[in-house]
């Protein structure tokens, strides 16, 4: 598979270095180094062959040497083609003959340089290194030299085998097999080892989802869906800047850097070229066609602030372009969201209201021993961050069955909110009051995601619980994530199962790893009811899931839209 992920595409500091040479020069430069000290020579220059050319290091002059040879570290010699003879063992070169050898020679007369050694040595199976020596005489090439020189080019075959294997194995650990882009972990080490601290410049971190994705590896095949996975890579590759970066995070999801992106606008201008870019159709080498289309979050974000949070923001901006059908979703610094769908030609639109951007459902939570309604869960997902608590309080009330003209058709409320609410200082306990005032006889409960249940998130969940009422179940159970830690810190009314197991139980395919799920599903409604708590499963997906729930005795569920 080719490698669509070029060093020379991305600015140094988001750069994964993987070439074995950079650190095979470090080793060979010790050796000469050493060379050069031990036989009291005045410098050298190593040439490397790539490409069938000669690229040239710049000298070395030890302490000790001559002054005017300082003259030598001006020199910036240009690569010329491999040509001419091969020096395989250490041989005395005369200034009069280094013009064959060396474009700068005529810089040797002025520096003081008469007398020169030069040695060809191999890689791992051919000319690899080219070394100039500057020596004091003609005698101070001794045997004793020439052994040296020779043993050290006996060993470095072998460093060029070991530099190369562990390139190759870092190489494959931090990029991606299918597409040739950095991985997960390419990008974690690429965004370590930037250099982007104390810098004030505005930057864009977007990610990018294909849309209905898995409906192509469900209905045309995986081999397909590799095709547009590299495809897309390529086209996102073609199409960024010199001083951009892109990386698969994994499935049909990447995500870019974009660099000097001072604005919303310029942000919808970078988004509107990678979805023209992806958007359209595509043909399999099978002659299968799909019709591609993608979903982008953009966070704007400094970039001597911390880029995780930025991260995060483009993501769930992501989720929130797929829920309206696909488009362009992007923040700016100032908390403003705007839209724009490529597809409809639509140019960018400042949500002044919930709008588009957000997004309410409203299910029955049935009670898995009687079959009847429990009461009523709420989710909302939404990519505005400058809403007021009233309006996500009209909002909610509205869309409640029955409330809106006082009959209240159920008693409790389970209400899923999406987390950055809990990240906003007093927007929860905002949100918690106006609601208990409105519906005041009802019992509100809210899911608390054990991701993101620390700190001052679990004491903004301690005080919903005793100002307001409001109940807390701590969702997301089942994956070993900080749960039993929320789980002291709160007293909460019930858990909820991760949805992740729930998905995997329904689409295991094998006894054993039924089993697996269902002795998690087990442990986790053990400790429930250890704890005297509810269990609540959400987003049930078929009757065979409903039956292994009731089997282990789960209290309530929540099917699927």
């Amino acid at each position: 598979m080719s490698n669509y992920y070029s060093d020379d595409d991305v600015p140094s500091e988001l750069r994964v270095e993987a070439g074995y040479l950079d650190h095979s020069r470090e080793i060979i430069s010790e050796l000469l180094n050493e060379t050069v000290k031990k036989f009291g020579w005045w410098g050298y220059q190593t040439w490397w062959v790539r490409d069938g050319k000669l690229i040239p290091d710049n000298w070395v002059i030890p302490e000790g040497a001559p002054a005017s040879l300082s003259a030598l570290g001006a020199i910036r010699a240009q690569s010329i083609d491999v040509q001419g003879m091969c020096y395989q063992m250490p041989s005395l070169v005369n200034a009069d003959d280094m013009f064959e050898l060396h474009p700068d020679s005529q810089t040797f007369a002025v520096a003081g340089a008469r007398h020169f050694a030069a040695f060809d040595t191999a890689g791992m199976t051919e000319f690899a290194v080219r070394t100039i020596f500057v020596l004091p005489t003609a005698s101070s090439l001794s045997d004793e030299a020439v052994q040296s020189l020779l043993t050290a080019a006996l060993i470095l075959p072998k460093i060029f085998r070991q530099e190369r294997a562990r390139a190759e194995l870092f190489y494959r650990s931090t990029h991606d097999v299918l597409t040739g882009l950095p991985n997960r972990r390419g990008l974690d080490i690429a965004i370590h080892n930037s250099k982007l601290a104390g810098n004030n410049a505005t930057r864009a971190v977007a990610y990018l989802d294909l849309d209905h994705f898995k409906a192509v590896n469900d209905t045309l095949g995986h081999d397909v869906g590799d095709e547009l996975l590299v495809h897309v890579a390529q086209q996102l590759t073609a199409n960024l800047r010199p001083t951009d970066f892109v990386a698969r995070l994994g499935g049909d999801e990447f995500i870019i850097f974009a660099h000097n992106v001072n604005s919303s606008a310029e942000a919808h201008m970078v988004a509107h070229r990678l979805a023209e870019a992806v958007d359209g159709t595509f043909v399999s080498s099978a002659g299968n066609s799909v019709e591609v289309r993608c979903s982008i979050g953009v966070a704007l974000w400094r970039a001597s602030e911390p880029v995780t949070e930025a991260m995060k923001l483009a993501d769930s901006l992501m989720y929130q372009a797929k829920q309206v059908g696909g488009g362009i979703v992007v923040e700016d610094l100032g908390g403003n969201v705007s839209y724009a769908d490529p597809a409809k030609g639509n140019l960018p639109q400042v949500e002044d209201a919930l709008g588009k951007l957000t997004e309410i459902s409203t299910r029955s939570i049935v009670d898995t021993d009687t079959g009847l309604r429990w009461g009523q869960y709420v989710e909302l997902e939404t990519a505005m961050r400058s809403l007021n608590s009233t309006e996500l309080v009209n909002l909610l009330v509205t869309n409640l069955t029955g409330f809106e003209n006082g009959s209240h058709s159920v008693t409790h409320v389970v209400m899923n909110l999406p987390s950055q609410f809990w990240l906003k200082d007093s927007l929860m306990p905002e949100i918690m009051e106006q609601l208990r005032e409105r519906i005041p006889s009802i019992s509100l409960s809210v899911l608390l995601n054990c991701e993101v249940a620390v700190g001052p998130v679990l004491e903004i969940a301690r005080e919903i619980q005793s100002r307001h009422n409001v109940g807390i179940f701590v969702s997301n159970f089942g994956v070993g994530i900080n749960e039993l830690s929320v789980l002291a810190a709160v007293t909460p009314l019930g858990i909820v199962f991760s949805t992740e197991v729930i998905d995997s139980l329904s689409t295991s395919t094998s006894t054993s790893t039924s089993t697996s799920k269902i002795d998690s599903l087990r442990v986790s409604v053990a400790i429930a009811q250890t704890l005297g708590l509810l269990t609540l499963a959400i987003d049930v997906p078929n009757e065979f899931v409903q039956k292994t729930l009731t089997d282990l005795h789960c209290d309530l569920t929540v099917g699927t839209e």
